[in-house]
């Protein structure tokens, strides 16, 4: 399986532990540092984008802690896995501290 990694906080880390600074133009990057930004800057990128898993997700209800229903997908209600997500989930407690609907019966 392929590994996504944040190229920019790897290079941000690595200019902090050598020194430079936050802005290249506070010291001028030596020539190996601008090897190494190019070999990180050569590596292929991949689409990637978090999502929220439906366990996680502000629009699902768990009814009896067993089934979870997802109401975010529109009209009906959509019985879904802990591990689903689609392109609608928003955590929860994200910017409007949200928290799950929990329903026995």
């Amino acid at each position: 399986m392929a590994r996504h990694i944040d190229a920019e906080l790897i290079e941000y880390e690595r200019h902090e532990k050598l020194g430079l600074g936050i802005d290249y133009g506070i010291n001028e990057p030596s020539y190996h540092e601008i090897a190494y930004k190019d070999k990180i800057d050569a590596i292929p990128t991949a689409d990637v984008e978090k999502v929220v898993r439906c366990k996680n997700c502000k629009h699902c209800i768990k009814i009896d802690d067993q089934e979870l229903w997802c109401h975010g997908r529109g009209s009906p209600a959509v019985l879904t896995t802990p591990e689903d997500y689609c392109s609608k989930g928003e955590t929860i407690g994200g910017n409007n501290d949200t928290e799950r609907i929990t329903l026995s019966c």
